[in-house]
């Protein structure tokens, strides 16, 4: 009898020959590079570091969901048959939001799997990982990324497909689905959106059918418009003109109180004020901190500085960009004893670091909490949106992104600038003098007329963000085309 031939892949070679890699919140790749072959080992990498520590048990289940990409099916095709060919057992959740995913996970104690490329353009996906204690984190990645996997030569082709037949997927459990919206049914007055008209933006959220049911269970009238034929990627930090102006057509065309919508995977939310614009994310943040009562917070380098000036927060911790970060930093406060811990992202994503009283921790991004917690409050407290904003918001952030920027040219271009604040002034072409020069995430420079400029590059595509702050949003907003301008054309594309 032959011997079987084996290959044997250390993942960390494996990923930069395959030109895919962890961006800030899980796998991210071209289309292309997530070949059956790719998605096989790295769910194989995974599966066996939770057994190098001791969180996956023999005859264990894995949880798996996913968005509405048009490859998301056979990914998930590819997952399940390497959980199945490692002896672990399928819990399919269906198409639902990320956040009631990691929320199933992490209440029935099962690792679980996300096939999403989040907000990233459709011609790219990914896979998000949760161990059943929550999210991967960093450290996890590069023990995950550490793992050698021993496959047998004969089941990929040269192209990287798989040539054994892959099974169908397993019938769907609603339960995951359920329960997400059972969190915030049982939180919420039974009467918390009563006589409001909310606009739901569709798109292709795979967040909107659940989103739907916990508005309607609220007492909410619920009017769903925007229904994409294909799937179409939302960035809640860089809307396009049109998903800007949808929202206040439809807003007085349907006679609605706000919009609603979320991004692809649902962990980033969009919430719209009375007059159909839509609330910043760390602006949304802010203030579901504010009605939580929350007394710890971490936010990322990135988020809107008003939050500094509220007293009634015990400590706020900034962080890098991206959960990961955020999450770390939540569980330092954690282990110090802290309560009320909380964080929240400039895309609006909020994260629970620790109970809120009947309401349990949820460690991962999520868009329905800041959406529900304000349109109860404004709702009961009969007041609007943008009195709400007015009231909190001492200074206002714009971010854009310019898409097809390498990484490699935006890092030459960092460290260029974080020599000397001369160079800043002389490159964005700005009287403000340089006041401090921040590099925790990407390049934040403080000017001595309380503007702000910080370009970082993206986790996990192509891409370069410019975050600008000022003391009005049109003044934000002047800055933000200022720095656009200045770096497609001194910058270029790559």
């Amino acid at each position: 009898m032959l011997k079987e031939s084996i290959e044997s892949i250390c993942l960390s070679q494996f990923a930069e020959k395959n030109l895919t890699k962890f961006g800030t919140s899980g796998l991210r790749g071209l289309n292309t590079a997530l070949t059956d072959k790719v998605c096989y080992v790295y769910t194989v990498a995974f599966l066996q570091y939770l057994e190098e520590v001791q969180l996956l048990k023999p005859g264990s289940y894995i949880q798996l969901a996913g968005d509405l990409r048009i490859n998301t099916d056979h990914i998930l095709k590819v997952i399940q048959q390497a959980i199945l060919d490692k002896g672990y057992l399928i819990n399919y959740c269906g198409k639902i939001a990320t956040p009631a995913l990691a929320y199933s996970s992490l209440t029935q104690q099962q690792p679980g799997m996300m096939v999403t490329g989040s907000h990233i353009p459709d011609n790219m996906n990914g896979i998000k990982f949760y161990k059943a204690t929550g999210e991967i984190l960093k450290r996890d990645e590069l023990r995950i990324l550490k793992q050698v996997v021993h496959l047998s030569n004969d089941l990929f082709n040269e192209n990287g497909v798989i040539q054994k037949e892959v099974q169908p997927l397993r019938e769907i459990n609603t339960q995951a689905a359920n329960n997400y919206c059972e969190r915030y049914q049982d939180f919420f007055p039974k009467n918390a959106l009563e006589k409001m008209r909310i606009g739901v933006y569709a798109h292709s959220s795979v967040a909107i059918p659940v989103l739907v049911t916990i508005l309607q269970s609220l007492g909410a009238a619920v009017i769903l418009f925007g229904d994409a034929k294909q799937f179409h990627s939302i960035d809640t930090e860089a809307l396009t003109q049109n998903d800007i102006d949808i929202a206040k057509k439809y807003l007085i065309k349907q006679q609605l109180d706000v919009i609603v919508s979320a991004d692809g995977d649902g962990d980033r939310p969009l919430l719209t004020d009375e007059q159909g614009c839509w609330l910043p994310g760390d602006i949304l943040g802010m203030l579901t901190a504010i009605i939580l009562k929350a007394e710890y917070i971490v936010v990322p380098i990135s988020c809107n500085s008003s939050i500094d000036y509220l007293p009634q927060f015990k400590k706020i911790i900034r962080s890098k960009i991206g959960s990961p970060f955020v999450i770390e930093k939540m569980d330092e406060l954690l282990a110090a004893g802290c309560q009320k811990v909380m964080g929240y992202e400039a895309n609006g994503g909020v994260l629970l670091g620790s109970d809120f009283g009947e309401l349990k921790a949820l460690p991962t991004r999520d868009s329905a909490l800041p959406m529900l917690c304000l349109l109860n409050y404004v709702n009961q407290q009969k007041i609007k949106i943008s009195d709400l904003v007015k009231k909190y918001c001492r200074v206002y952030t714009v971010s854009n992104s310019i898409k097809g920027i390498s990484t490699e040219k935006t890092q030459v271009l960092l460290n260029t600038l974080s020599q000397d604040g001369k160079i800043i002034q002389d490159f964005f072409a700005i009287k403000a003098c340089v006041k401090n020069i921040d590099r925790l995430d990407g390049l934040r420079i403080y000017f001595d007329n309380q503007e702000v400029i910080h370009l970082r590059p993206s986790g996990n595509a192509p891409e370069l963000r410019v975050y600008t702050e000022a003391s009005t949003l049109l003044l934000a907003k002047k800055l933000n085309d200022l720095c656009t301008i200045i770096l497609k054309c001194r910058v270029g594309k790559a």
